[in-house]
């Protein structure tokens, strides 16, 4: 008998082009997972600094504070401020489109506005103003109920201000 020469290792043709490719894919995988997690902890699904909006008019007698990233029946708020240079009546009104409350619950108003009114396609707001020298803060708190983007324009003190909202699950 003939003795069988045994090898400890394998021989095995390396195809180095396929282990490239291989790697350049795993590289992609991790970059796409680091992007993920990264985007996740700066609020791009939910809370954080991505997921804040401000924004004002040229003149910031309207300015508006909200989250462009919301959940679905889980309240969220809208504040609208409008500045102490507003016109100084004692009662001042904001205006949002019905169909941005109209699929979603309107779950507060602070301060409690003086009346509501459904005014064509908009809701109308009249809150009394403290004074004429001080900014009105209003907080709507509202709860989507359907999922996906939602848009309103938001009015008051002669200027106006769009709202895009993504409602997520």
């Amino acid at each position: 008998m003939s003795p069988h020469l045994v090898s400890s290792s394998l021989d095995l043709d390396p195809d180095e082009g396929a282990q490239r490719a291989e790697w350049r894919f795993e590289r992609a995988g991790w970059t796409a997972i680091v992007l993920l997690v990264l985007a996740g902890a700066l609020g791009a699904f939910g809370q954080g600094p991505l997921s804040q909006v401000d924004a004002a008019t040229s003149d910031a007698r309207l300015a508006i504070h909200y989250d462009r990233m919301a959940h679905h029946d889980t309240p969220t708020d809208l504040v609208v401020t409008l500045a102490a240079n507003a016109p100084s009546d004692s009662v001042v009104t904001v205006f949002i489109d019905r169909g941005f409350l109209d699929d979603a619950d309107l779950e507060r108003v602070r301060p409690e506005p003086a009346e509501m009114l459904a005014v064509g396609d908009e809701m109308e707001f009249r809150f009394r103003r403290a004074g004429a020298s001080l900014p009105m803060h209003a907080v709507f708190t509202i709860t989507p109920g359907t999922l996906g983007r939602r848009r309103a324009t938001v009015r008051g003190a002669g200027s106006q201000l769009s709202v895009s909202q993504l409602v997520l699950p």
